[in-house]
C-alpha cells in the first residue's frame, strides 16, 4: 500500500506493513465470530417481537408490533433528542479541539481535562448529578427535554473531542498561518479553511454520538418524565414487568429507526460517512 499523499495540509504517513497470512486468517475468523454473535443477538430480538412469548410459545403474532403505536412518542423523543445531542456534541467537540490545539488559551490544559472528565464518570452518577444541579434554582431544567439533550451530549463529548483532536493533529499549522497572512480572522480561518477539512471527523463525531445517544439508558434514566418518555427507558420497564414481546418490539423499532437514520445520513453526506470507521479509529492516535 502506497503512502497517502499530503492533501489539504494533511501530513503523509508510512505505508502499512503487510499482515502475514498466519495472522490474517485467525483474525478474520475471530471478527467473523463476533459478527455472527451480533447478528444472532439482533435476530433473537426481532424474533421475540413476532412471537407470543420467547422461550415458551413460539407462535407468530403481530400483537406486540401494534403496541408500538402507543409508544410512538417515546420513539420520536429518542430520535429527536439523540439528533440534537449529536449536533451539540459535534459543535462542542470541534470548538474545544480548536481551542486546545490551535490557540494559546491560558486554560487550554484545564479545558482538555474537563472535556475528557465525562469518560471517567459512570452514566448513572452523571444523571444523578444533573438532577441535583438543575432541580432547583434559577436554571431549573428537570422534567424537560433540554436536560436530556445536554446529558447525552456531555456523555459522549470525550470521544467526539478526541476524534477532532486526532484530525487537527494531521492538519499542518501552515494552514492557520497562511490564512492569518491573508487577513483572515481566527473564526474565518476555522470556518473557511479547517472546518471543511475536518468534515469527515465532524461527521464521525455526529454519527457516534447519535448511535450511542439513541439507545442510552444509564445517563437518562433519572431525567425522563411523563412528558419526555424515551424508548430505552420504556424497554427496561417492560422487561422488568415480564412483557418481553413488547420490549422486543420496541427494541426492534429502535434498531430499525437507527439504521434508517444512518441510511439517510449516508445519502446526504456521501463519502464522508464512509470514513466513519477510519476517523473513530484515530481516537487513540
Amino acid at each position: 500500500m502506497a503512502a497517502s499523499r499530503p492533501w489539504g495540509g494533511r501530513g503523509s504517513r508510512l505505508p502499512e506493513p503487510p499482515l502475514p497470512a498466519a495472522a490474517r486468517w485467525p483474525l478474520f475468523a475471530f471478527c467473523l465470530l463476533v459478527t455472527l454473535f451480533v447478528v444472532a443477538s439482533h435476530g433473537v430480538v426481532l424474533l421475540g417481537a413476532v412471537t407470543e412469548l420467547w422461550g415458551i410459545d413460539f407462535s407468530l403474532t403481530l400483537a406486540h408490533l401494534g403496541y408500538l403505536f402507543d409508544k410512538f412518542d417515546g420513539l420520536g423523543n429518542s430520535l429527536r433528542f439523540a439528533a440534537m445531542a449529536a449536533l451539540l456534541c459535534t459543535v462542542l467537540s470541534g470548538l474545544a479541539a480548536y481551542l486546545t490545539q490551535r490557540t494559546d488559551l491560558p486554560a487550554r490544559r484545564e479545558l482538555d481535562l474537563a472535556t475528557l472528565l465525562p469518560a471517567a464518570i459512570p452514566g448513572t452518577l452523571m444523571g444523578v448529578a444533573f438532577v441535583l444541579m438543575f432541580n432547583s434554582g434559577p436554571l431549573k431544567l428537570t422534567g424537560g427535554g433540554l436536560i436530556i439533550v445536554i446529558a447525552m451530549a456531555a456523555s459522549y463529548l470525550p470521544v467526539g473531542y478526541r476524534i477532532c483532536v486526532a484530525a487537527l493533529a494531521q492538519l499542518q499549522l501552515s494552514l492557520d498561518e497562511s490564512a492569518a497572512n491573508l487577513g483572515a480572522s481566527r473564526v474565518r480561518a476555522f470556518l473557511g479553511v479547517l472546518a471543511p477539512l475536518l468534515r469527515p471527523s465532524l461527521v464521525a463525531a455526529f454519527v457516534f454520538c447519535f448511535i450511542q445517544a439513541i439507545g442510552t439508558l444509564s445517563t437518562v434514566i433519572f431525567l425522563v418524565s411523563f412528558d419526555t418518555p424515551l424508548a430505552s427507558v420504556s424497554i427496561l420497564n417492560l422487561a422488568e414487568q415480564g412483557r418481553w414481546g413488547r420490549a422486543a418490539a420496541l427494541a426492534s423499532a429502535l434498531v430499525v429507526i437507527t439504521v434508517a437514520s444512518l441510511g439517510a445520513l449516508y445519502l446526504l453526506l456521501g463519502r464522508s460517512l464512509k470514513l466513519f470507521g477510519t476517523e473513530v479509529a484515530r481516537v487513540g492516535a
